[in-house]
């Protein structure tokens, strides 16, 4: 005790016996003071009784929560995804979503990686179970091609995306697309303009 209040008053970095000049930001995993592969160590400690240790997380909270929920459970759209997901409906003030989690939506849906990457978020149920496991597939998509964002030590809800936007229409287009249709639609002006 004398020693921290020492090291406290004197502005050190109480370390606690950790020698910080080895820790060079990688993961080591030892069993029986051998290194060894993570698996190995997971295999060690009954890695294979823990089913959901690799599946994303599917997080709906706020009000229409159930309506999500119910659709996992039964909707034929989600059906191939009950197996790689763990869903769980929250209250919006459930001590769970406390790191900076999202809760304003009606309902709000997360899927994340099981490392805790956010791969989608929606902040609604439009579009309902379809447009969800078409937003799950993009974002399997762009987890199998590494297109995920490496997770922060800083979550930024700004930064989620919601992959239905390319799904359901009136929302964002690229401006490409609109001077594309402006050209089509020039060019066929012009074409009826000649023949008169």
């Amino acid at each position: 005790m004398n020693l921290l209040l020492l090291s406290l008053c004197f502005g050190a970095d109480p370390a606690f016996g950790v020698d910080e000049t080895r820790l060079d930001g990688h993961a080591r995993y030892r069993l029986s003071g051998h290194l060894v592969p993570r698996a190995r160590v997971l295999e060690a400690i009954g890695g294979p009784a823990w089913p959901d240790a690799n599946r994303w997380r599917v997080s709906v909270v706020g009000e229409g929560r159930d309506a999500v929920l119910a659709d996992f459970a039964k909707h034929a759209a989600l059906a191939p995804w009950r197996d790689r997901c763990v869903v769980r409906g929250y209250d919006p003030a459930h001590w769970h979503l406390l790191p900076g989690f999202v809760t304003t939506g009606r309902p709000t849906i997360y899927v994340q990686t099981a490392e805790g990457v956010v791969l989608h978020r929606q902040d609604d149920y439009t579009g309902g179970a379809d447009a969800l496991a078409l937003a799950l597939a993009h974002a399997l998509e762009a987890a199998e091609t590494s297109r995920v964002r490496k997770p922060a030590p800083d979550y930024k809800p700004e930064a989620d995306r919601d992959l239905r936007r390319r799904l359901l229409p009136g929302l964002r287009l690229p401006w490409s697309l609109y001077l594309g249709g402006a050209a089509i639609v020039l060019a066929l002006l012009l074409c009826t303009w000649r023949k008169r």
